[in-house]
């Protein structure tokens, strides 16, 4: 949504530790925020926008580094935050429509149609909406699969839509979990992308029992 942190929007974990695993992470006591960058780019907690490695990188040692951050603000969708949402989900749907005559379930069976979009180079790397409208879609599916919602978070970049659960400052921010790949020009696996956020949302269920 704000173009000028989307290139930087990774993940990030702030307390409760959770493994590692293929995410990066942040962890803030009151003694160091330690910042661990692995592969993913979606899930978060207190900043969103770390600079992460590509998909393919997961073996490679993680980076380190120490920066303070807001504490995030969040808040319920707005009628014109889901109207926007709506629209993205909309632009997505009729692209669908139009070249495969396909129709989104926000199930996994979406992922294959959001496969093929990629595949098949629908959309440039400069198309920062419509690559983020797959991003909205992704995030649905993950929704579904997984329990969390969308929600609004507000920090020092700005204000985005965002996958929680509950009351807990967790995230997974689907948004450009796509589209920061493609502008990149890395190659994206979609189920696998799929794969490693459900069980990092898996993760965020069981930190904030």
């Amino acid at each position: 949504m704000h173009c000028r942190a989307h290139h930087l929007r990774a993940l990030s974990l702030c307390r409760p530790q959770l493994n590692a695993g293929t995410l990066g992470r942040r962890v803030n006591t009151p003694s160091v925020l330690l910042s661990m960058v692995l592969t993913m780019e979606g899930l978060t907690a207190c900043s969103r926008r770390l600079v992460s490695l590509p998909i393919g990188a997961s073996s490679a040692a993680p980076s380190l580094s120490t920066s303070p951050t807001m504490q995030p603000h969040f808040a319920e969708l707005t009628e014109a935050d889901t109207a926007r949402l709506d629209k993205q989900r909309a632009l997505v749907a009729t692209t669908l429509k139009d070249r495969y005559a396909a129709v989104l379930t926000r199930t996994k069976l979406d992922l294959p149609l959001l496969q093929r979009l990629l595949d098949d180079g629908v959309f440039a790397k400069s198309q920062t909406f419509e690559l983020q409208s797959l991003g909205v879609v992704f995030g649905d599916v993950l929704a579904t699969e997984t329990g969390l919602h969308w929600m609004m978070v507000t920090d020092e970049y700005g204000t985005d839509p965002t996958l929680v659960r509950g009351a807990s400052s967790l995230q997974v921010n689907a948004l450009t979990m796509i589209s920061k790949r493609v502008e990149r020009a890395e190659l994206v696996d979609v189920a696998v992308l799929f794969t490693r956020a459900a069980e990092d949302a898996h993760n965020i269920t069981a930190a904030a029992r």
